[in-house]
C-alpha cells in the first residue's frame, strides 16, 4: 500500500511540473501581449503633440512603468527556481520513501534480535 501512495507522489509532482510549465507560460504570454497593447497606447500618448507637456510626462511615465512591469514579469518569476524546489521536493520524497523502508527493516531486525536474544 505504501509503494502505491509513493508511486502517486511521484506522479502528482511530474504532473504539476508539466501543469506549472504550461499554465504559466500561457499566462505570462498573455499578460505581456496586454501590457506591451497598454504600453504602445501610453507612449503614443506620451507623443502625442495634443496633449499640453504635463499631461505627456505622466503618459511617460505610465509607459515606463508599464515597461518595468513586463520587465519584471519575464525575470521575476523564474521556473528554474520553482524546478529546482520541485527537485528538492521529489529528492525529500525519495530520502522519506528511504528512511520508511530503514525503519521497517529496523523494526523487523529488532523483532528478530529479541526473539533470538530471549531466555537461554
Amino acid at each position: 500500500m505504501r509503494f502505491n501512495r509513493n508511486v502517486m507522489l511521484i506522479r502528482r509532482l511530474n504532473q504539476t511540473r508539466r501543469i506549472f510549465q504550461l499554465d504559466t507560460q500561457n499566462i505570462r504570454v498573455k499578460l505581456i501581449t496586454r501590457l506591451e497593447e497598454l504600453f504602445n497606447l501610453a507612449q503614443a500618448n506620451a507623443k502625442s503633440q495634443r496633449l499640453e507637456l504635463p499631461q505627456r510626462e505622466k503618459w511617460a511615465k505610465v509607459a515606463a512603468f508599464i515597461a518595468q512591469t513586463i520587465n519584471s514579469l519575464t525575470q521575476a518569476f523564474d521556473e528554474r527556481a520553482f524546478d529546482e524546489n520541485l527537485k528538492k521536493l521529489e529528492t525529500l520524497i525519495e530520502q522519506a520513501k528511504a528512511k520508511a523502508g530503514e525503519t521497517r527493516e529496523r523494526a523487523s531486525g529488532a523483532g528478530t534480535r529479541t526473539a533470538s536474544s530471549g531466555p537461554s
